[in-house]
C-alpha cells in the first residue's frame, strides 16, 4: 500500500508560483528598464550616431562589408572604394562619393577623381575640399593623370584637359602633350582590404537600433516579442497576487492575535 503525498495548499503553491515566476520577470524586467532609460537619452547618448564594433553582435544581425570595388596607389598610400565610401589607406575619407576613377599626387596632396568630382586629401589624410563642375572639372570626368610636368590633367566626355598650378582653370590638353593616367585596376594588399572592410562594417549598425531590439524582444527573432509581452503579463500577475498574498498574510496574523488574545 502506497502512502499519498500530502497536496500542497492552493495558497502555499501560490506563493512558489509568485516566488519563480518573480525570478523568470526580474531578467526580463532589468533589460526593458535599462534599454527604456537608454533610449529615453537617445541623443544625449548619441546612440543613433555610435555604431556597433563587436563581431558577435554583428554577427547576429548578418551585416557584412560589400568588397572593395576599386584601389588605386598614388603617392605611396592606396585610395579605396568600399561601397560608396572612400578610405586613405584605413582611414574614411568621405562617405558617400561616385565611382572611385583615380588619384595622383598634387603639391603634397592628393587629388582623388571620383565620380564627377575632385578630391583634395591634405598629408594628414583629411578631405580639404571637393570641386565639381561649378568648379571648373569636366563634365563626364572618366579619368585622372598627370602631365610630364607635374601638372593634373583629367580626362572628360569631351576630351583630354590639364588645370593651371593651382587648379583654378582647366583647357584643352595641348596636342602631343604625354599624360601618365592613374590606374584603379590594381588589387590593394590583402591585408589592408580587409581591415577596410572591418572598418566599414563598424559603421553599418548604429546602438539605436541595437536597443531597440533588445527593447521590444526583435533581437531574438520572432519569439522576441512573445517573450516580451509575457514578462509585461508576469509583472500583471505579481502586481495581483504579491498585494493578495500580503493581505492574506495579514488577516491571517491578525486571527492568529485575536485568538491568542481570547485564551
Amino acid at each position: 500500500m502506497t502512502r499519498r503525498r500530502p497536496r500542497r495548499p492552493p495558497r502555499r503553491s501560490l506563493y512558489v508560483w509568485h516566488r519563480w515566476l518573480g525570478l523568470a520577470a526580474a531578467a526580463l524586467t532589468l533589460v526593458l528598464a535599462l534599454t527604456g532609460v537608454a533610449l529615453n537619452h537617445t541623443e544625449a547618448l548619441r546612440l543613433d550616431e555610435r555604431h556597433v564594433r563587436n563581431p558577435l553582435v554583428l554577427a547576429l544581425y548578418g551585416v557584412e562589408a560589400p568588397p572593395v570595388s576599386a584601389a588605386c596607389a598614388a603617392g605611396g598610400r592606396w585610395v579605396l572604394q568600399v561601397g560608396r565610401r572612400l578610405y586613405l589607406g584605413t582611414r574614411a575619407l568621405a562617405r558617400r562619393a561616385g565611382p572611385l576613377r583615380g588619384a595622383v599626387p598634387w603639391e603634397g596632396m592628393l587629388v582623388v577623381a571620383a565620380g564627377g568630382e575632385l578630391l583634395l586629401v591634405t598629408p594628414d589624410g583629411r578631405l580639404a575640399e571637393r570641386m565639381g563642375g561649378a568648379a571648373g572639372v569636366p563634365a563626364g570626368l572618366r579619368r585622372i593623370g598627370r602631365t610630364a610636368d607635374g601638372r593634373v590633367a583629367a580626362l572628360g566626355a569631351h576630351g583630354a584637359y590639364v588645370a593651371d598650378r593651382e587648379l583654378l582653370a582647366w583647357r584643352p590638353a595641348p596636342e602631343g602633350v604625354r599624360i601618365a593616367w592613374s590606374r584603379c585596376e590594381a588589387a590593394p594588399p590583402p591585408g589592408l582590404a580587409r581591415r577596410v572592410r572591418e572598418s566599414y562594417r563598424g559603421t553599418i549598425l548604429p546602438w539605436e537600433r541595437v536597443l531597440l531590439d533588445l527593447h521590444s524582444g526583435r533581437i531574438a527573432g520572432r519569439l522576441g516579442p512573445w517573450a516580451m509581452d509575457a514578462a509585461a503579463l508576469l509583472l500583471v500577475f505579481l502586481a495581483v497576487s504579491g498585494p493578495w498574498l500580503w493581505w492574506r498574510h495579514r488577516r491571517k496574523r491578525r486571527a492568529h492575535r485575536r485568538r491568542a488574545s481570547v485564551r
